[in-house]
């Protein structure tokens, strides 16, 4: 049966209502007087999330909702008054009265939440890490973060650090997809789930070009490859700075909506590796394999070969997530021996 995520996880997760602008009276306090009323418009803006949003919502989604309105608290007020103004052992206490645009919060906030929502259930909300060097090896950490800042914003919370990881290794990194020893050793070592590398290129006149991959670490699947352009208006010491951050911005908004939009698809693509000792207890054959991973779920919509010697390793289109098929499998009778967001291991 097929997920239909855009209404079972907002249904789940918010109680959407579309209303012109709300008013609330809330109190802040500061160390000055705008401190004081800024603080009071954040809690005019959490009082009124509260009538749009359930309690185990913003319980467990604290941390984006807290981000987000402190972001641009302003940008969720369309008009304000001042009631009082008082202090209190040296600090500032502001009574105000607020018109919180409840549209805004429904498209600011909750758009946020939904791509949480459907990282977190329709992906099983992987690791990423992002590693942007240049031909000599060297790292950029500036256009790393860039790149994962752009991740957060779409959903992709968990991040993975590569610092660490040595420089004889980090070129080979925009081909890890045809690199399985080293996809292992990402997997393994530094628990990543998806790799963004980026290979600059620098023309010496204030161009840069970023060279960039997404990968699914466990598969080698490439989800993004692509490339970003930046350029200095007029070259200056600071013209190179200035066109890379300009290309890395660029780039984390590709690759950032091609890792959405790649978590968005209900049908996942998940390698299933079935070994030699379980796949003989199945019959041995490519029928028999494939006639027993069909009849696991009906979830499972194909089933491809990728390869075969004693065991063997299998592309399987699944309606949802690599813990929901492996759930599936366990109650087939199998083993789980190994899993990850997109591969499993019998």
């Amino acid at each position: 049966m097929k997920k239909i995520l855009a209404g079972i996880i907002l249904a789940g997760l918010l109680n959407l209502s579309v209303c012109d602008a709300a008013t609330v009276q809330s109190t802040g306090v500061g160390s000055t007087r705008r401190n004081a009323i800024h603080n009071a418009m954040r809690s005019a803006i959490e009082k009124e999330l509260g009538t749009h949003i359930s309690a185990k919502t913003l319980v467990q989604n604290k941390q984006t909702i807290t981000d987000e309105i402190a972001a641009d608290s302003e940008g969720f007020i369309s008009k304000y008054e001042v009631i009082s103004i008082r202090t209190e052992d040296g600090l500032f206490i502001a009574d105000i009265k607020a018109d919180v645009n409840a549209d805004v919060i429904n498209t600011r906030i909750m758009s946020k939440l939904q791509k949480k929502a459907i990282i977190e259930n329709n992906a099983d909300s992987p690791r990423v890490a992002a590693i942007a060097y240049d031909n000599r090896g060297e790292q950029y950490p500036e256009v790393e973060n860039e790149i994962l800042s752009a991740m957060k914003r779409q959903g992709f919370t968990r991040t993975v650090d590569l610092t660490q990881i040595k420089k004889v290794v980090t070129k080979r990194m925009i081909s890890a997809a045809d690199d399985a020893k080293l996809r292992k050793t990402l997997a393994n070592d530094f628990h990543t789930d998806l790799l963004v590398a980026v290979e600059i290129k620098k023309s010496g006149s204030g161009h840069v070009n970023l060279s960039s991959r997404l990968i699914a670490v466990n598969t080698g699947k490439i989800i993004y490859a692509g490339n970003s352009f930046g350029e200095a208006g007029m070259f200056t010491a600071n013209a190179e700075a200035g066109a890379l951050k300009m290309a890395a911005r660029r780039a984390g908004f590709e690759i950032s909506n091609a890792a959405l939009n790649s978590a968005a698809k209900v049908e996942r693509h998940i390698t299933l590796l079935i070994t030699e000792q379980t796949f003989s207890k199945i019959g041995g054959t490519l029928t028999s394999g494939m006639k027993t991973i069909k009849s696991v779920s009906n979830s499972v919509n194909d089933v491809f070969v990728r390869r075969m010697s004693g065991s063997a390793e299998f592309d399987v289109n699944f309606d949802g997530t690599a813990t929901d098929f492996a759930h599936d499998l366990e109650h087939a009778g199998f083993k789980i021996l190994e899993i990850t967001s997109d591969f499993i291991k019998i």
